[in-house]
């Protein structure tokens, strides 16, 4: 959830916060990993022109699950999609995120996927569906799979370059402590909550918003279940959940940071 304050979310910190990450998202690590202030303004731009300017949310949404990976799974990106777009405003296909992370006898590799949507259980519905036919579409994950490998980060992975090539191998032996993960995030409206006036919670507005969100995962966690078993997604599948005031508003404060 987003820190408050006593008039309400402080979600403009909160894009500002993320924002923050727009170099590292946008750009291999060879592209930037000099301190050279001669190239500091290069970079910013080259960094910012790799965004679209007429949907801002969607790579808003990509951002923060680039964001959640990194920080919350400790599993880096092997493959930057952003990198390999010609310009802005050209969406990147497929898998909204690849990440692995690897440890002493287990190796996870994850597949993201974002929807910022004023509706919550609208956005469930087509991430999961987005996912479900993706993993279904086996010519389309072996693309992926061919792309990562074609246009793997080296210059992040430097100590794991085989290791990694061997994951993505599908004829590759011993592949036993391989897991996938689904790793969804929906960023929605504060209104899909049942959400009492704001104005009478004051300093206790967090604690407020806190127990709302804790009075819901029942009903949210049954909607995921339902609709993962409608669409057959057999993988573990994880969700993370933000709400927003309004996603179009947020994702305008993204547009103007970037622009």
């Amino acid at each position: 959830m987003v820190k408050c304050t006593a008039d309400g979310p402080r979600e403009t910190d909160f894009v500002r916060l993320v924002s923050k990450l727009v170099v590292k998202y946008a750009l291999r690590r060879d592209e930037y990993n000099t301190l050279d202030p001669e190239r500091v303004i290069e970079i910013s731009r080259k960094a910012r022109g790799r965004f679209r300017k007429n949907d801002p949310k969607a790579e808003l949404g990509e951002l923060i699950l680039f964001a959640l990976l990194e920080s919350e799974r400790q599993a880096p990106q092997i493959i930057n999609k952003m990198a390999l777009k010609m310009h802005g405003n050209v969406p990147v296909l497929g898998f909204d995120a690849i990440h692995v992370k690897i440890g002493e006898g287990d190796t996870q590799l994850f597949f993201g996927e974002s929807k910022m949507m004023k509706d919550l259980v609208a956005a469930i519905g087509e991430a999961v569906k987005d996912i479900a036919d993706r993993k279904k579409d086996v010519t389309r994950v072996g693309f992926e799979i061919d792309l990562v490998c074609n246009y793997l980060d080296e210059s992040r992975f430097k100590d794991h370059i085989d290791q990694i090539r061997t994951i993505l191998d599908p004829y590759a032996p011993n592949k036993g402590d391989l897991s996938e993960i689904n790793s969804i995030f929906i960023g929605s409206n504060w209104t899909s909550f049942k959400v009492a006036d704001w104005s009478t919670a004051g300093a206790g507005l967090e604690e407020h918003l806190a127990k709302v969100l804790s009075e819901e995962i029942p009903r949210i966690r049954s909607k995921c279940e339902e609709l993962l078993t409608r669409h057959e997604v057999q993988n573990l599948t994880e969700f993370f959940f933000i709400p927003f005031t309004s996603v179009d508003r947020v994702g305008a404060v993204f547009k103007e940071m970037i622009r």
